[in-house]
């Protein structure tokens, strides 16, 4: 079995998507997990720091300057969208978008996201923007433009503040780890980048 046939199985054999309770191992803070990460810690500060008591951050709070001097803004995506349907890419950077053999920006993440996998990669978007959680994950990528690497993501809801009807809005960021030449990744057929995870973990923004 391939490893992306075994990320599918592993998180598609109940019929759908179901998000793992705790991570795998000894429970972790987000903190810790992104101890080896400091441009996905610098995200996480910028989060916490915009983020009142009471309720999620304004989009309009991170300011695209600090991510700048952390050197993330290459490594950062931001979804946007009123609804499910209508959820989309509104920002891509660079080394995301090399990731594409296509130009994913304003492109409904149902176009984008294809095949059982996308499916699954789907709903953790879902459930970031619905539940307001954080989402953790760490695996291999395989990209439709043929790279391929070992990675770390984090996604972080956000509220919209710039379309005046609260629409909701996500943040991601991305670092690689390494890079990869293992050819047991049937990408043929996938036409966005998709994402076997050996790590997952989802956190309750009031926890963090």
């Amino acid at each position: 079995m391939t490893r992306l046939a075994r990320g599918i199985a592993q998180w598609n054999s109940g019929g759908g998507y179901t998000a793992p309770a705790a991570t795998v191992g000894a429970p972790q803070s987000l903190s810790e997990l992104l101890a080896d990460y400091p441009g996905l810690d610098l995200l996480r500060d910028l989060w916490q720091r915009a983020k009142p008591d009471d309720d999620l951050p304004r989009m309009s709070a991170i300011d695209p300057v600090d991510l700048g001097r952390g050197g993330m803004l290459p490594f950062v995506w931001i979804i946007r969208g009123s609804s499910v349907e209508d959820y989309h890419l509104s920002l891509v950077g660079s080394e995301i978008r090399a990731n594409f053999a296509f130009n994913p920006v304003g492109q409904p993440l149902r176009t984008i996201l294809t095949g059982e996998l996308g499916e699954i990669m789907f709903q953790r978007v879902c459930k970031v923007l619905s539940d307001r959680t954080v989402h953790y994950s760490r695996g291999p990528v395989v990209g439709s433009a043929g790279r391929r690497y070992l990675g770390t993501r984090v996604m972080f809801p956000l509220i919209d503040d710039s379309s005046g009807h609260g629409t909701t809005a996500l943040i991601g960021g991305f670092q690689k780890a390494d890079e990869t030449d293992d050819q047991d990744a049937e990408d043929e057929d996938i036409l966005s980048p998709t994402y076997a995870l050996q790590h997952e973990a989802f956190f309750d923004v009031t926890q963090l």
